[in-house]
């Protein structure tokens, strides 16, 4: 979810519309860290209402 700011705001925006509580961010997945794809799941879990409506917007989105 590496995007520009303002994409940022708009998805910190949707996830507040769906009450999603912070922080608003995917965690990225390490290598060299044993938790880090837990931790990334878990982001994704928390915000996955939040991911699918950002998706749909065809600026930010998937064509």
């Amino acid at each position: 979810m590496k995007k520009s700011p303002n994409s940022k705001e708009l998805f910190a925006d949707i996830c507040q519309s769906h009450s999603i509580k912070s922080p608003h961010r995917i965690p990225q997945d390490v290598r060299t860290r044993w938790n880090s794809t837990f931790l990334q799941l878990t982001g994704v879990n928390r915000c996955r209402k939040a991911i699918l409506e950002w998706q749909r917007d065809k600026k930010y989105g998937l064509d």
